[in-house]
């Protein structure tokens, strides 16, 4: 066979698979994103309360904090919802709630609103009453579930007393 035919067969074979390879690509994304969506615009947490911790994720992992709050009023005694891809957003066991999120401004003593209407998944208001995030519920993120979920549950465990 003749080399230059047998390139442009390589070639066209080549540009096929990478074509196909992206266009699966796409849709398994695609797939995942109106997953992560229709789970935060069902998300049923209702929640005030104050941050009392704050711990930035290790070197070299995503860049994500993980915030504890001390709750003043919720709609569930608990929430220990998996959420999508099983990567958990905030997990509540009794007066704490855990979220992760990678808005890197949050202050201990801070309010946060979670799930207070039906457009926005997170609200921080400073000591002074302003607001500095409104996090509405397509903006959401979600992390390696791994990780992310056993970290959550531990900090759920310490609660908002620190060693």
């Amino acid at each position: 066979m003749n080399p230059r035919r047998l390139f442009l067969r390589l070639l066209f074979f080549l540009i096929s698979f990478i074509v196909v390879v992206n266009i699966i690509s796409s849709n398994l994304e695609s797939d995942s994103t109106n997953k992560r969506l229709k789970y935060f615009e069902s998300f049923d947490l209702k929640l005030k309360g104050v941050i009392c911790s704050i711990e930035k994720s290790k070197p070299f992992d995503s860049y994500k904090f993980f915030v504890t709050v001390n709750v003043l009023e919720s709609n569930k005694k608990e929430f220990l919802d998996i959420g999508v891809n099983g990567a958990a957003f905030c997990m509540k066991k009794g007066n704490i709630v855990v979220f992760v999120d990678h808005f890197n401004n949050y202050s201990i003593g801070d309010t946060v609103l979670i799930g207070s209407d039906n457009d926005k998944i997170i609200e921080c208001i400073d000591h002074i009453g302003k607001i500095k995030l409104i996090k509405r519920r397509n903006e959401v993120i979600t992390y390696d579930p791994i990780k992310t979920n056993k970290k959550i549950k531990e900090l759920l465990k310490k609660g908002c007393s620190r060693p």
